[in-house]
């Protein structure tokens, strides 16, 4: 089995032989461990996965596949991921900052001021990152750019190189910083750049939240129709219904109206009703929609159930 494939039933048999703790606290292993006291989860379907790549794919998104995971701690059956790492073979090749590495490094760069970002011009790898070889092996640009900058070995093994700036292309040292993976991910996370971003925060997002208010409220009280709201705001009928039914945008304030909402007609609006029907240019779903009933209501009155006693 592959890690990806693992079932809801696998997940919550693993975490239930993790001694979870704080933070920052080693999270201690509680299942089977080979001599060498490596962890090891036997899955559903009998195989065995190293609880290190499990743990790294659950936070991560990423199995590490073929790469060995570290940890920074002495403990041999940690498994927090604060304390584990992807290891690092950067700075195994034998290569060195010179004039030469850094003349070609930065040729690649869009150098502009001390305080913008400088955008990579050349390759990028699958992340969008600036990708620059040395020794016929790819290295992340901004790693590089803050090795030139702090020196070959400023970069403690298994810590990443983040961007204060949010632009995955940017390399200018004055934005990067070190952190670990985890602190990574918790960064993006807070700055909803992992699709946790929701409502008018999301980058897609065509309302504003007072939009969304608006939209309930105006419903609500019989102001607007759907259609009208769909006009207004150039959107289909299925977004209109579900942010008034509360489906969608969840966060927002406004009143949810569950299911479709019936006003009562006067006798005038019957009138108006039946000679609508009569001249057959609206569909009943339409009619009800202008008059705020449901399509029920309208089907009523046109096989003469309901208000027969309103004649043309």
């Amino acid at each position: 089995m592959n890690i990806e494939d693992l079932t809801d039933r696998d997940k919550e048999r693993f975490w239930s032989k993790i001694d979870k703790k704080g933070d920052d606290d080693c999270w201690n292993w509680l299942g089977y461990t080979n001599k060498r006291s490596t962890g090891f989860y036997f899955a559903t379907d009998y195989s065995i996965i190293n609880i290190r790549h499990i743990i790294y794919y659950l936070y991560y998104g990423n199995t590490a596949k073929g790469m060995p995971i570290g940890r920074r701690c002495d403990n041999d059956l940690c498994c927090n991921p604060k304390h584990l790492y992807v290891k690092n073979k950067d700075l195994a090749k034998d290569w060195n900052i010179d004039d030469k590495l850094t003349k070609r490094f930065w040729k690649k760069a869009n150098i502009l001021d001390e305080n913008s970002c400088w955008e990579w011009k050349a390759g990028l790898d699958s992340k969008g990152y600036g990708s620059f070889g040395i020794n016929y092996k790819s290295i992340r640009a901004p790693r590089v750019a803050y090795m030139i900058l702090y020196g070959k070995y400023s970069i403690p093994e298994g810590m990443s190189v983040c961007h204060a700036c949010d632009n995955r292309k940017c390399v200018n040292p004055s934005h990067l910083f070190i952190g670990s993976n985890y602190d990574n991910v918790q960064d993006r996370h807070t700055k909803g750049r992992d699709g946790s971003a929701k409502g008018q925060n999301h980058g897609r997002s065509k309302l504003t939240n007072e939009n969304v208010y608006y939209i309930r409220e105006s419903f609500s009280n019989g102001l607007k129709t759907r259609k009208e709201l769909c006009d207004m705001f150039s959107m289909s009928i299925g977004m209109i219904k579900n942010i008034i039914n509360g489906n969608y945008w969840k966060s927002v304030g406004g009143t949810i109206t569950k299911g479709s909402r019936s006003k009562k007609l006067v006798e005038s609006q019957v009138i108006e009703i039946k000679k609508l029907l009569l001249d057959g240019k609206l569909m009943k779903k339409d009619i009800a929609e202008r008059y705020n009933v449901t399509p029920s209501c309208i089907n009523s009155i046109d096989k003469n159930v309901s208000w027969k006693w309103v004649l043309l």
